[in-house]
């Protein structure tokens, strides 16, 4: 996995190049330009991660019953597998931060999350660039949730 942080960094990078060029020409305030180059590097570093580092699969794989793949592994003692359940939970975790700053409806933040993890998935089935898993799903959606939790109790602590 550290093998392919230099290449979400440069993924990230490019993204928050072209928000911070946006921003200037659109003369945007200091802050708002500061959150669009941190949002475009988080997505640019996702997209990396999620879909171009990495291999593919020789074949296409859906695994569209909840929990069959965390029951598999766990049983057959791969416990590796809970690595991949936290990798999952703590990449959406910033998106659920990042909507939370700009947007206090919960339900809209977590249908986002849920949209941009099923277009994921779909996009890893149609290039066969990981195995389109419903699991996966349901983790993004949970690591919406996580980010958006923690944000709000920092936001109450205030």
């Amino acid at each position: 996995m550290l093998f392919y942080l230099p290449f979400m960094c440069l993924w990230g990078g490019c993204f928050g190049i072209i928000a911070l060029v946006i921003c200037l020409v659109r003369r945007k305030p200091k802050a708002d330009t500061i959150y669009a180059v941190l949002f475009a590097a988080y997505l640019g570093a996702l997209i990396d991660f999620s879909l171009i580092s990495g291999g593919t699969l020789s074949e296409r794989r859906v695994q569209l019953v909840p929990f069959v793949t965390l029951f598999l592994n766990l049983s057959n003692g791969r416990v590796y597998y809970l690595k991949t359940m936290l990798v999952e939970l703590a990449k959406f975790a910033p998106l659920g931060i990042f909507l939370g700053i700009k947007k206090n409806d919960a339900k809209k933040i977590l249908l986002i999350g849920a949209s941009a993890s099923l277009l994921i998935e779909i996009c890893q089935l149609i290039t066969m660039h990981g195995v389109c898993d419903i699991d996966d799903v349901m983790l993004n959606i949970a690591g919406t949730a996580i980010g958006l939790l923690l944000l709000r109790k920092e936001y109450k602590k205030q």
